[in-house]
Order: C-alpha cells, then sequence, then structure tokens
C-alpha cells in the first residue's frame, strides 16, 4: 500500500477503502452460489456499493431476481441502502 501512494500520491485512505472492494469481490467470488453467501457479507457488499447484477455475476451467475429475493429475506432491501432526497436548496423569495 506504502508503495503504491509513494508513486500516485493517492491518500492512504481511499486506498484502503478500494482494497477493501476488493477483498469483498474476491470473498462473494470464491463463494460458489448465492444460498452459500454469509448474511453479513451480502450486507457489506450492499454497503461498499455493490449492484444486485454484479453480485448476480460474481457468485456462481445466478440470476438478478435470486439476489433482490435474498436481500428482501435478509431485510436489508435496496432501497435501504440506495435512498436518495430531494432537498429544496433555493432560498425562499419574497
Amino acid at each position: 500500500m506504502d508503495q503504491v501512494h509513494d508513486l500516485t500520491k493517492i491518500d492512504k485512505w481511499f486506498l484502503y477503502k478500494l482494497a477493501n472492494i476488493v477483498d469483498t469481490r474476491s470473498k462473494l467470488k470464491a463463494i460458489g452460489n448465492l444460498t452459500s453467501v454469509p448474511q453479513d457479507l451480502l450486507k457489506l457488499a450492499k454497503q461498499q456499493g455493490f449492484s444486485d447484477i454484479q453480485i448476480a455475476q460474481l457468485v456462481n451467475r445466478c440470476g438478478t431476481g435470486d439476489v433482490n429475493k435474498a436481500m428482501v429475506c435478509l431485510g436489508a432491501l435496496t432501497k435501504a441502502f440506495s435512498s436518495f432526497w430531494r432537498v429544496w436548496t433555493c432560498p425562499a423569495t419574497s
């Protein structure tokens, strides 16, 4: 990590975040099927920004619908991790 930081001058915090994402990807790829994925790993992957399609491709090419069903069963709906709110930022006019 230090060598990459010295060569690129990319902040170490960011490099560690990328390393965590790569580690999660490797763990998902090694599992083999969706029913064997631990709940905490699936939730971590969603929190790190993996889409349902990416998880489906990494975990033995199961269907995207299978990932959606698993997320619902875990009580960790995709909407809970990626919700967007519209914020009114314009000042009131008189």
